[in-house]
């Protein structure tokens, strides 16, 4: 086992090893690296005069030095259940690697409040207020209470008091979540396609959204629950809107692609798991050779017996048609080349 380079600790193990048929892959840290990057943000154009999208979207990429809008700058900032670990001037944001990059993306502080024991705000970079050589004063959003992401409801939010004195109800999450909860008006009818081309690209797609709750009183906005924060308890009226898209990379480790052509060639059967959008899984597949690049993946539906080709190829990028629905089709008639399982769609 030695000359075959074959360490083990237990040799009974080897039996065991030679009739393994399968390799499943978590995505996320395991082909790919852990660090995420933060790549840009993509918002909807809303006409200033009826308050409606446009159908036309504006593209902040990090890679062109873009300055962020100030509603995302925000949400990137305060939406997060991160901590601050260390000791007086040395303290540093600690929790979630995807949300300690997006704070840090965003160029904000966050600091820890001096009256508030508990309470974090996060503060815009100073030079981004200096008006003819004065610097104002710090701006401060206080981060009042945090929802925190959960598989049922697929998204996190905090309610995050403004320097106006304005209780904001701000979300990021899975964006299939985040669109249904979102006033109509304000969701391109492009939306299918412009994350199709993102995800395509390997990509993950976080979708942002706010909310104003309509009052000042602290007590009020920490007492609200989030279903009263998401929908008017008396209405049952939508009034958030959907801010955009912010799409991260996340690079395939040195030695995948090498592990799967290893695998490939002594016959197992490689698969791969993961809650990302499924053209996001499809592209990293196809990345580390899981599939090779020309192939057309299959998607086990969730009912007993069926099987659902992939989406088809995304729509060309001028395009606004909605994508179509998977064709279904009896699981007999299906040789699948690729299992992808969604379990977290964040």
């Amino acid at each position: 086992l030695k000359k075959r380079s074959i360490f083990v600790s237990d040799t009974s193990r080897v039996n065991f090893a030679g009739v393994v048929n399968a390799v499943c892959f978590d995505k996320t840290g395991t082909l790919t690296e852990d660090k995420l990057t933060f790549v840009g943000y993509q918002t909807p154009v809303i006409s200033s005069r009826t308050g409606v999208s446009m159908d036309d979207w504006m593209d902040f990429s990090r890679d062109n030095h873009e300055i962020l809008p100030l509603r995302c700058q925000e949400i990137m900032a305060t939406c997060h259940a991160l901590s601050l670990f260390g000791f007086d001037d040395a303290l540093t944001p600690v929790g979630d690697p995807l949300e300690v990059e997006l704070l840090n993306a965003s160029g904000w502080d966050l600091r820890a409040s001096t009256t508030v024991p508990g309470q974090l705000i996060a503060c815009p970079p100073v030079d981004r207020f200096e008006l003819e050589g004065e610097v104002l004063p710090d701006e401060e959003y206080k981060i009042l209470k945090h929802f925190e992401f959960t598989p049922d409801r697929l998204r996190a939010a905090s309610i995050v008091q403004e320097p106006s004195g304005h209780m904001m109800y701000l979300m990021k999450g899975s964006p299939e979540v985040i669109l249904k909860l979102c006033s109509p008006s304000t969701v391109p009818h492009s939306i299918h396609t412009t994350m199709a081309k993102l995800t395509k690209r390997g990509y993950r797609v976080i979708a942002v959204a706010y909310r104003d709750l309509k009052t000042k009183s602290m007590d009020t906005a920490l007492a609200m629950t989030q279903d009263e924060c998401e929908v008017e308890t008396a209405t049952g009226a939508q009034h958030t809107v959907f801010a955009g898209l912010l799409y991260l990379s996340n690079e395939l480790k040195a030695a995948s692609r090498r592990t799967i052509r290893g695998l490939h060639r002594a016959q197992l059967h490689t698969n791969m798991i993961t809650g990302d959008h499924v053209y996001t899984a499809i592209a990293v597949a196809q990345q580390c050779r899981i599939i090779a690049p020309e192939a057309k993946p299959s998607l086990v539906s969730p009912a007993a017996g069926t099987v659902s080709r992939a989406l088809p190829p995304p729509p060309p990028p001028l395009s606004s048609k909605p994508l179509p629905p998977p064709h279904s089709m009896d699981c007999g008639s299906v040789s699948l080349l690729c299992v992808f399982h969604l379990l977290n769609p964040l």
